[in-house]
């Protein structure tokens, strides 16, 4: 079985999506596949649907698929690259896998570019023999695309949480104590806004009262405009000496951030999964974060919808036990408890500011919290099993 990967750019770009190519890539590798990786050129979004008239996708699509040859995998953030070839394709391509992260049609983008994504998107997953999705919620957005009697088979391979390795001395804490300079907070993605950091931001500032400091961990290019507004509206909030941007870092220095915070904040809008709040229950951090995607798939839930407040079906708001939110039947509106922590519903930042609030004054709730994000972890898949699944699916594919 030979494997033609078909990205944009480097293999090697610092996100969760590629972090899962590259440790599937790696595991067929181990097996003794041959894996070639196809690098597109990143353009803007619509000016890739013109890669599609170009020799390089046309002979992929064409010479070795119907060949009977390599099996094509592509990664569905190149899914404009494919629109034109494959748009007046008949039936299902063979041996053509597409592998998704998320959609591109469900993040939080205005009407028009989410009708031009979802038009795009279904071409590709319509056209494919296989489908490779990283989440059940992501399995769920695909078949919502899907026309009626598709027969593409979907696998769920779920994403590993044991990237990182704790060094000698940094041994994963089990009774977190903050530090002197306050409590520590830590978010980790790239800045973007579907990361949903100035959602954060606006939350922290009105807390200059308390005593915190966060690290942002991701790449920041000082060019794009949301960067340049978060980090005006820091200035403004003269927040600037409590938020410190790391960059991409090292695994090393990665873990060592894990280890020393207090409390993990993921305020990303939609993630198909969410990797690094994985890594994050996995070094036992306590977390807040928005309720978006396959986030439940790596939380796991323990209360259902809604935080229930007390046993009782009507509640006094004031024996609120977190003192967030308005009181709804006996529970707080827009607010999941989990083990290890809380999500909270995007469209409720007022709850996830008192709770973030709530959460860096309470040591021991977050100490509580961490023994559950600690439980929690041990659940969850690892990159073994993940690589694992990938390679049967392809193989099953391969084989049929």
């Amino acid at each position: 079985m030979d494997i033609i990967l078909v990205i944009y750019g480097s293999l090697d770009q610092v996100t969760g999506g590629y972090l899962y190519d590259r440790k599937v890539v790696e595991r067929l590798r181990l097996e003794g596949t041959d894996v070639q990786i196809l690098s597109l050129r990143k353009r803007p979004y619509l000016c890739t649907v013109l890669q599609g008239f170009t020799s390089r996708v046309r002979d992929l699509l064409g010479a070795e698929i119907e060949k009977g040859g390599s099996l094509i995998v592509i990664d569905e953030l190149a899914h404009p690259s494919f629109f034109i070839p494959l748009l007046f394709r008949l039936r299902p391509v063979d041996h053509l896998v597409t592998l998704v992260h998320h959609l591109r049609a469900d993040e939080r983008i205005g009407p028009v570019q989410r009708l031009i994504a979802v038009i795009l998107e279904k071409v590709l997953l319509n056209r494919s023999a296989f489908i490779v999705v990283n989440s059940s919620n992501t399995e769920n957005s695909v078949r919502h695309r899907m026309r009626k009697g598709a027969t593409a088979r979907i696998q769920v391979c779920r994403p590993g949480c044991d990237t990182l390795r704790e060094p000698a001395g940094e041994a994963i804490p089990t009774d977190r104590e903050p530090s002197t300079h306050g409590v520590q907070l830590l978010t980790v993605g790239n800045v973007i806004p579907r990361k949903g950091h100035m959602a954060l931001l606006n939350a922290l500032t009105t807390m200059s009262e308390l005593s915190w400091h966060l690290t942002v961990v991701g790449r920041d290019d000082p060019r794009t405009r949301y960067s340049r507004r978060l980090h005006t509206s820091i200035d403004e909030g003269h927040l600037e000496c409590r938020i410190r941007f790391t960059g991409t870092v090292e695994d090393e220095a990665l873990v060592r951030l894990y280890t020393r915070a207090d409390l993990f904040l993921f305020p990303s809008s939609h993630e198909g999964y969410g990797i690094a709040l994985a890594e994050a229950l996995r070094f036992g951090l306590p977390f807040v974060a928005f309720d978006s995607g396959g986030i439940r798939e790596i939380t796991g839930s323990e209360l259902g919808d809604g935080f229930s407040a007390a046993g009782e079906s009507n509640p006094d708001p004031d024996q609120d036990p977190l003192r967030v939110g308005t009181l709804k039947n006996g529970r707080i509106e827009g607010l999941h408890r989990c083990r290890g922590g809380f999500l909270v519903a995007w469209d409720h930042p007022e709850t996830f500011r008192v709770l973030l609030r709530r959460l860096i004054e309470d040591g021991e709730l977050r100490r509580q919290l961490s023994a559950g994000a600690l439980e929690r972890s041990r659940e969850l898949p690892t990159w073994e099993e993940t690589g694992a699944c990938f390679s049967r699916a392809l193989r099953a594919l391969a084989g049929g």
